[in-house]
């Protein structure tokens, strides 16, 4: 599943919504403080690592303990999440949710590109779903748009981010592009089921 959106568009509202009807979902937190986190997950287990995870959790935050320096957090997470990615991979069945993919997977933070894009490649077969959450869709891995069977676009007139989702597969690229540049409010997205025969719908998180 992908979700598109800029800044307060309701990505992390929406994803906690779907999630919801998995039994077993980890999410990585990315930021030192993180309201809607704190909000929308409050009820969710928040562990530093994926070993402090215990077998009665079903709704885990991974959220690295902040380090004395920038760098050193950047170098903190990347140590955790590679660590939980690998064990995911053996672990199975697990709803893997990722906000903030550019900054996971770009080299110059945490830059867990080949990570991600081998949950994606083979997530399905192994029993993991991926919900990738992101603000610029223009810069993350293209293989994201080729394995997603479910896309909420919302509201983007950036032409670089119009023509990364011009690529999801099925539908022709203009009419996407134009459909998600006339989206009218703040929270509304457009679904796309790339992978089915649904047409695109629009919804709105907040209704």
């Amino acid at each position: 599943m992908l979700i598109a959106a800029p800044n307060g568009g309701g990505k992390t509202t929406l994803a906690q919504q779907l999630v919801q009807r998995r039994s077993h979902v980890v999410t990585f937190a990315t930021k030192p403080y993180d309201r809607t986190l704190n909000e929308e997950f409050a009820d969710w287990s928040v562990v530093r690592k994926w070993d402090d995870i215990e077998p009665y959790m079903d709704r885990v935050i991974i959220w690295p303990k902040r380090e004395p320096t920038l760098r050193a957090t950047i170098a903190k997470q990347k140590e955790v999440f590679a660590d939980a990615f690998d064990r995911i991979m053996t672990a199975r069945g697990w709803c893997v949710l990722v906000d903030e993919m550019h900054y996971m997977t770009d080299r110059q933070f945490v830059g867990l590109w080949e990570e991600i894009a081998l949950l994606h490649h083979v997530g399905r077969s192994s029993g993991i779903t991926m919900v990738t959450l992101t603000q610029r869709p223009a810069f993350i891995p293209k293989i994201i748009y080729s394995s997603a069977i479910h896309a909420y676009i919302a509201r983007t007139r950036d032409p670089a981010d119009l023509k990364r989702l011009s690529e999801l597969a099925g539908f022709d690229p203009r009419v996407i592009a134009k459909a998600v540049y006339e989206l009218p409010n703040r929270h509304d997205y457009l679904y796309l089921n790339p992978q089915g025969d649904s047409p695109p719908v629009i919804v709105n998180t907040r209704m």
